[in-house]
């Protein structure tokens, strides 16, 4: 409408309806801005709360303002070409040129923050974008420049403005973009360097039409002006690729700053990275990727320590398939690669071979070629030993919890087979018992009778743990049901009697009890260790006492002799500490197994005794759950 407008103050109207309407999309376009691809969206809303107010605030006043001071001058007939500005349309020009260029540093901050299949799914919207806005800031410069408007910037809008939005819907449609979060990078610096470089493009074709107009060339200024897009489009394309920004980095890195690396942003990210990680190969994965990343080398492999000697490939970044899988050492009592070894990595390009040392022990071994366009500085071998250091501690740290949990599990093979030892001697020292009887009572019927009978049950009680492997007891390898404590007292007493010479009396007092829940074989059990013990404690001669009682709803145990005792310094110690034990044949096991056993049931145990009178161990059993109580 402004361009078939004939009349000047139709088209001042026009103009001035262009510039409000402008100013009332950038407040929408702020918003987007800073809240496109983000992580959390809101965030961002309320870090630029005051901002995008102050935005909207500003384009609400521009159209207030609009009402009643003119933003355009009568122009001037001889000068077709040129819409001129009052000084209230040079103040909406500069908001709006100050919040485009806000939306652009945005839109690159979303960019840089971006990486891999994010950065791969918004770079052409973006680009889209970018060149909308630059476009948009080239004629509003242009505009402030003059106090006006050039005419023939209409059309080339519009014509860019297609082109921009075509890519834009095509990245919208063809990506997916609603599926991606961006974590916005805080690097300043890197931010800034590419808002500068399209300030100084935008400089440039400024200082070029200037030289344009003062020299009266003659040129077709829309053919220009499509050219100078389509170049500043590439040079935008330019300064996306991965080349470009690591090259821009490099240069920054050089000459504004002391070092060439942040060493402490890069030691924390690596520390960050290896914490969440405990096996060798997520370690050395982690590790290779930071050193692709940071120093930005065609070839990194890392070589691990393999038991006995040498070392295996363990990764590779990049295209690069290493053909040497693993290296040799010098000699077997040195950490030094064979020369062979060397000879085949610098075949193949390797510069640096960088040891992974922990504790004066070489771990692994870290090849790296040269980086893309230079050598390996000292900044860069620096780097490259800390985090070669910082990895090779937590190689060691992984290597040292799985030795901590292979300890762990010989541990608890070895507890299993003590328990299986200790019980397959108290079977021993059952028929050892019978078999010394025999020869005094073996011609009594009776005798004979309950020996069968005893020996039978010994043997089932051997293929018992055979079977079971008497592992140590947890609540769910327990077998809960309903357990006659006293049935169970009764019958190892029977064979208790039937063991124990003739100088020693083994006693009962049953009260009734109610039944417990508890494993019927491990009661068993325990009532056998407390009862042999105490049988084993009285020689030839004394008398063994077992009792059960009943109190609000638990059931207790009690197993006491007039033996000699036990010592105070051995019951300061802890009678339930494996192989602790006042027997000259005895294993130090017995009372560590029941103490297990009983902390699997959640019962509790505890010895009085003094010395020359005797020793009394009391076993207190919790009252039964209803759960426990439907179990038959």
């Amino acid at each position: 409408m402004l361009l078939k407008s004939a009349h000047p103050s139709d088209r001042a109207a026009w103009l001035e309806a262009a510039l409000v309407a402008g100013a009332l999309m950038l407040p929408g376009w702020s918003v987007f801005s800073v809240t496109f691809a983000r992580a959390n969206p809101r965030a961002e809303l309320r870090r630029w709360g005051w901002p995008l107010a102050a935005s909207a605030v500003l384009a609400v006043a521009t159209v207030g303002a609009a009402t009643r001071y003119p933003f355009t001058a009568v122009p001037n007939p001889l000068a077709a070409d040129v819409l001129p500005l009052t000084t209230y349309g040079n103040a909406v020009a500069i908001v709006a040129l100050l919040t485009t260029v806000f939306v652009l540093f945005e839109l690159e901050s979303t960019f840089r923050g971006s990486a891999g299949m994010a950065r791969w799914r918004i770079k052409y919207l973006l680009l889209g974008l970018v060149g909308l806005f630059g476009v948009r800031i080239f004629v509003l410069s242009d505009m402030l420049l003059l106090n006006a408007l050039r005419t023939v910037y209409v059309p080339l809008q519009s014509t860019t403005a297609l082109l921009c939005f075509a890519l834009i819907g095509y990245t919208v449609v063809r990506r997916r973009l609603l599926d991606v979060d961006v974590f916005v990078s805080r690097h300043v610096v890197y931010r800034s360097v590419t808002i500068g470089a399209v300030g100084a493009y935008l400089l440039a074709m400024g200082l070029a039409v200037a030289v344009i107009q003062r020299f009266d060339v003659s040129v077709d200024f829309f053919v220009v002006s499509l050219t100078i897009f389509v170049t500043a489009m590439g040079l935008l394309a330019a300064l996306v690729s991965e080349t470009v920004r690591r090259r821009v980095k490099r240069v920054i890195a050089r000459h504004f700053y002391r070092h060439k690396y942040d060493y402490r942003r890069e030691w924390t990210r690596f520390t960050g990275r290896l914490a969440s990680v405990l096996s060798a190969e997520a370690i050395a994965s982690r590790l290779l990727a930071t050193v692709e990343e940071v120093m930005d080398v065609r070839k990194a492999a890392l070589y691990l320590a393999r038991e006995g000697a040498g070392y295996r490939l363990s990764e590779a970044v990049g295209p690069w398939k290493p053909a040497l899988k693993t290296i040799d050492r010098r000699s077997p009592l040195s950490d030094e690669p064979s020369a062979d070894a060397l000879a085949a990595l610098r075949a193949e390009s390797v510069t640096s071979l960088v040891p992974l040392v922990a504790k004066d022990e070489v771990l692994g071994l870290l090849a790296i070629g040269p980086p893309r366009g230079g050598v390996l500085t000292q900044e860069d071998e620096d780097l490259i030993s800390t985090l070669a250091a910082q990895a090779a501690t937590a190689l060691l740290n992984a290597r040292l919890a799985e030795q901590l949990a292979r300890a762990r599990e010989v541990e608890a093979l070895h507890r299993v087979s003590s328990f299986v030892l200790h019980d397959l001697k108290n079977c021993v020292s059952m028929l050892s018992l019978v078999t010394q009887n025999a020869e005094r009572l073996g011609a009594d019927p009776a005798f004979q009778r309950d020996a069968r009978r005893t020996m039978a049950e010994t043997v089932s009680k051997m293929r018992s743990i055979i079977e079971r492997l008497s592992h140590l007891p947890k609540d769910a390898d327990l077998r809960l049901a309903r357990v006659d404590l006293n049935r169970v007292v009764r019958d190892v007493v029977d064979d208790a009697r039937l063991a124990a010479s003739g100088g020693v009396h083994v006693a009962t007092d049953l009260a009734p009890v109610a039944p417990i829940a508890a494993d019927a074989d491990e009661v068993r059990r325990v009532v056998e260790n407390l009862l042999l013990n105490a049988v084993e404690a009285l020689a030839d001669a004394g008398e063994v006492r077992v009792r059960t009682t009943a109190s609000n709803g638990s059931v207790s145990l009690e197993v006491s002799d007039n033996g000699p005792g036990v010592p105070d310094h051995l019951l300061s110690a802890g009678l339930f500490t494996p192989f602790q034990t006042t027997k000259r044949h005895g294993l130090g096991i017995g009372l560590y197994q029941v103490k297990s056993i009983l902390n699997a049931h959640g019962a509790d145990i505890d010895v009085v005794s003094q010395e020359g009178q005797g020793t009394t161990v009391r076993v207190q059993f919790p009252a039964p759950t209803p759960r426990a109580n439907g179990k038959d």
